[in-house]
């Protein structure tokens, strides 16, 4: 499936991507991170895990309405050199809509 995503960098500027998401994990920091195809990034999602559930729902609902390209909306993901650190934590209310 494809991810449209508004990304922040390192260095502080904005972007729109759109990249191959393979999966979400959450990881006991209070990150949701995407897996890509982009093999040298993280894509982190400060968020609770109950967050995190909610996200995996509206992904599963995107999965099953067949949508070949998802948006992730709701707010902006970090993306950083993978095993970068990365300590801000905002809990916004993200969710993956059909395009």
């Amino acid at each position: 499936m494809l991810l449209k995503v508004s990304c922040i960098s390192e260095d502080g500027t904005n972007g729109v991507e759109i990249c191959t998401l393979y999966g979400i994990r959450f990881n006991k920091q209070g990150f949701a991170i995407l897996s890509t195809e982009h093999e040298k990034h993280d894509y982190l999602i400060p968020m609770t895990e109950e967050a995190y559930d909610m996200l995996c729902k509206s992904y599963v609902a995107c999965a099953k309405s067949g949508a070949a390209v998802v948006e992730l909306v709701g707010g902006s993901v970090y993306r950083l050199r993978k095993n970068a650190m990365f300590l801000e934590k905002i809990d916004a209310k993200y969710a993956f809509k059909p395009l």
